[in-house]
């Protein structure tokens, strides 16, 4: 059972959450999730086809809110998706960055909770943020 509590402790069946600490994107396992509509499909399937060849692993759960968890549990080193609403996000947000991660759009700018529009994500241990978002976002 996964605990977000702001200004508390965020745990998994007990255990503090800490964000993985790899460094290295070909060390990485990262996830994704296909969308329904035709045009984020192929996004999502040029950001695997890039990371393919450097990641250790690519990986679809078919759930945004298990990937975002496991990023915080450091169990996966980053997600990406490209239609999430704000509260497919938001406890995550707050679980990840709490467990040393970071969560971004796939560009790399701030996140924006205050809307109901389909937003883009890129969640990470932190360390792998920048280098995702070069190869995601190119």
């Amino acid at each position: 059972v996964f605990s977000p509590a702001r200004g508390g402790k965020n745990v998994v069946n007990g255990r503090p959450l800490q964000a993985s600490l790899i460094d290295k994107i070909e060390n990485a396992q990262i996830a994704h999730d296909w969308n329904r509509a035709e045009h984020l499909r192929q996004s999502t399937l040029r950001g695997v086809t890039k990371l393919t060849h450097e990641a250790e692993s690519i990986r679809s759960f078919g759930t945004a809110a298990l990937a975002l968890a496991w990023v915080a549990a450091g169990r996966i080193d980053g997600y990406f998706n490209y239609s999430l609403k704000a509260w497919d996000m938001a406890a995550a947000n707050l679980m990840i960055r709490q467990a040393g991660g970071r969560m971004s759009t796939i560009s790399g700018e701030p996140l924006d909770f205050s809307s109901n529009v389909d937003k883009d994500c890129l969640a990470s241990n932190g360390i792998l943020h920048n280098p995702l978002v070069t190869y995601l976002s190119k």
